[in-house]
């Protein structure tokens, strides 16, 4: 990379010996400044890169059950409220026939 001429003769002069020195200052000044340049550029590039990022979605459903093509009682109980029995398998009314549970359903 450099290459730095030595001689075996030493400088005669005091002016020679301070031109030397000055030389050596420099030089040491340029590797200075070359090693810098290296640091400020490698952190330069290395903060503009672009960096892989993980994003994380979360996502929360919540579904209902419907109930399909599954009539409510048309029935009324003695309150005036409508009847809420729908055939589902957990309920007492049984299955909706025409229109009505087990328990609401006319009499003939």
């Amino acid at each position: 990379m450099f290459t730095i001429a030595t001689s075996s003769v030493g400088p005669t002069t005091f002016t020679e010996y301070n031109m030397e020195c000055v030389q050596y200052i420099l030089f040491s000044f340029a590797i200075i400044t070359i090693v810098a340049l290296h640091e400020l550029f490698t952190y330069i590039f290395r903060t503009c890169e672009q960096k892989p990022t993980n994003y994380t979605i979360n996502v929360d459903i919540n579904i209902k059950k419907t109930i399909v093509n599954q009539t409510q009682c048309q029935g009324t109980k003695r309150n005036g409220n409508p009847c809420k029995q729908s055939g589902k398998p957990q309920q007492t009314g049984g299955p909706i026939i025409n229109g009505f549970c087990s328990y609401h359903t006319p009499k003939k």
